[in-house]
């Protein structure tokens, strides 16, 4: 099983920033179209490795960046689920 986070945006704009950001800092991310299964204002999602979590957290934070939600992926064969994360 392979596990993920998504951090869904407001705006392109939004998105695009963060994988720029992320790259900056030589953190592996990606745009991904924003699944289907999840409602968002943006088209575009950041997909990244699980433990870079705090690390991305902190610098969307830093460059108030906004989100409108973070999410868990979870993907078995070609089937993926997403739970929504309850961030403090």
């Amino acid at each position: 099983m392979k596990q993920f986070y998504l951090f869904v945006f407001t705006s392109t704009h939004a998105a695009m920033e963060s994988e720029r950001l992320l790259q900056a800092a030589q953190i592996q991310a990606r745009l991904i179209p924003t699944p289907e299964k999840i409602i968002a204002d943006c088209g575009l999602s950041l997909q990244f490795h699980i433990q870079a979590l705090e690390t991305v957290s902190q610098l969307l934070n830093q460059q108030q960046i906004t989100t409108q939600g973070l999410y868990q992926g979870k993907q078995t064969g070609l089937h993926t689920t997403f739970e929504k994360v309850l961030v403090d």
